[in-house]
């Protein structure tokens, strides 16, 4: 079993709402159906789009802003620079960040392959560009 990750659009002032959500879906624009998603591998990929080197500190850029600290669902807000680097990946390096980000520890520990993981940059680069037209903030919901 892994954890829920869903990606809301939303207003950074409606944190709280998202992490009292059981299904963040109903009521905001989300991205669902991916399991497993963590800051961890969102700052690896980051890493594998932007060639910054990884570091603790870098997860850091994901801040729990609602939720239950303790239970969950957590709800973690995406630095702009992250969100900004998301929205603006040019898709024409699609395979060639794929594959760097699918040889990273944490995706070969979950069995991604280069494949997956395009799929995913796909569907978070096009959820980061419409946050990022929109105005508004990309969080990431977890659930258990």
């Amino acid at each position: 079993m892994g954890t829920l990750s869903d990606f809301v659009i939303a207003d950074e002032s409606e944190a709280k709402a998202i992490g009292e959500s059981i299904q963040p879906s109903d009521t905001w624009s989300t991205l669902t159906g991916w399991r497993g998603m963590d800051p961890i591998k969102l700052s690896t990929l980051y890493c594998s789009m932007s060639g910054e080197t990884y570091s603790n500190d870098l997860q850091k850029s994901f801040s729990l802003v609602g939720g239950d600290k303790f239970e969950g669902p957590w709800v973690f807000l995406f630095s702009e620079n992250i969100k900004k680097c998301f929205a603006q990946f040019d898709s024409t390096g699609l395979n060639d960040v794929a594959k760097l980000w699918a040889s990273t520890e944490e995706l070969k520990m979950d069995r991604w392959n280069v494949e997956d993981a395009e799929k995913f940059i796909e569907q978070i680069t096009e959820q980061a560009k419409k946050a990022f037209e929109a105005n508004k903030s990309l969080f990431l919901w977890l659930s258990l």
